[in-house]
């Protein structure tokens, strides 16, 4: 699938313009204060429709991108010693970093797969990640949903499997999440 140079431009420009009511945005977006049960509920239901009537962007890890390979980083933690029985990371003194979170850290994420997420979340603001390519274990999805959303701006609305659903508004927004909300209830 081609890539449009100007609509990655154009995502790439949204992305790193700063939001303010002048421009057809809303303030700097606070996740962690703007966004509730209900809203994440809402989004929830939203997607679920989506997904039912087969307009929901899904996007695949791509199967020739790099993945975490678990032979290393165990359940209990613990990570792989090399033959002098030193940890394989890159801080060998952090005794306190999850190996999990570093092997998710130091994850090459392919830029054309973020470009289309980005793409993707610009125009339709809802999108779901299957990472099971990329980890075998569930928290491993939910971390690099975290690393993703947080590169994009986005906001993590819901985690189940190896699945992650995303959420960011548009610029100017398409979902009014106070309307889903209203309509759910009634």
């Amino acid at each position: 699938m081609p890539i449009d140079c100007a609509n990655i431009v154009s995502a790439f420009a949204k992305r790193i313009t700063p939001r303010s009511k002048d421009n057809g945005g809303a303030d700097v977006i606070n996740y962690d204060t703007s966004m509730n049960g209900a809203k994440r509920s809402a989004l929830r239901n939203l997607a679920g429709r989506m997904k039912r009537e087969g307009t929901m962007s899904e996007f695949e890890w791509p199967t020739y991108s790099e993945s975490i390979d678990l032979n290393i980083v165990h359940s209990s933690g613990e990570v792989d010693g090399d033959k002098d029985g030193h940890e394989n990371t890159e801080n060998e003194n952090d005794n306190e970093t999850d190996p999990l979170q570093s092997a998710i850290n130091s994850l090459t994420i392919d830029h054309g797969w973020m470009e289309r997420v980005d793409g993707s979340l610009w125009e339709k603001e809802l999108v779901l990640l299957k990472l099971n390519n990329a980890v075998a274990k569930k928290k491993g999805a939910k971390l690099l949903g975290q690393r993703v959303a947080k590169e994009l701006n986005a906001h993590v609305a819901q985690v189940v499997g190896h699945t992650v659903l995303l959420y960011r508004p548009g610029l100017p927004p398409v979902l009014d999440l106070e309307k889903l909300i209203e309509k759910k209830v009634s």
